[in-house]
């Protein structure tokens, strides 16, 4: 029979927990669980980083200070998190812009009773001086 390691060393301290949670509570739900699950091996490598010289709780301690305020933790991850989401709505307006235009040109605007928007002509009235 195997029983779980009652050790604390193994057991991720209440400190930490309440860190994750106040990080990934400011992202959007969609990246929560990534984000918690990357920030979580970074803070455990940070503490094994320092562990070498101190006692584990003195290491984690260590570590999220290495890592600051949560506010700034969630504002570092937003900012990676959002890009994709920023650059696949730029990509959709664009492509919707487009189409949107390339339509106009095409369309018989004469069938429908309007007016073609040709092009401009530049008068020279508008240039002359009185």
């Amino acid at each position: 029979m195997v029983t779980p390691d009652p050790l604390p060393e193994k057991a991720l301290p209440n400190e930490v927990q309440v860190y994750l949670q106040a990080v990934t509570r400011r992202l959007p739900g969609r990246v929560r669980s990534a984000v918690a699950a990357e920030l979580h091996a970074n803070l455990h490598q940070r503490m094994l980083d320092h562990s070498l010289g101190l006692s584990v709780a003195d290491a984690w301690a260590a570590a999220l200070r290495d890592f600051g305020p949560p506010q700034q933790a969630a504002q570092a991850f937003g900012q990676v998190y959002r890009w994709p989401q920023l650059l696949r709505t730029a990509l959709a307006a664009l492509l919707l812009g487009t189409a949107g235009y390339a339509a106009a040109r095409t369309l018989n605007w004469e069938a429908l009773g309007w007016r073609s928007a040709g092009p401009v002509q530049e008068t020279r009235q508008l240039n002359r001086v009185p």
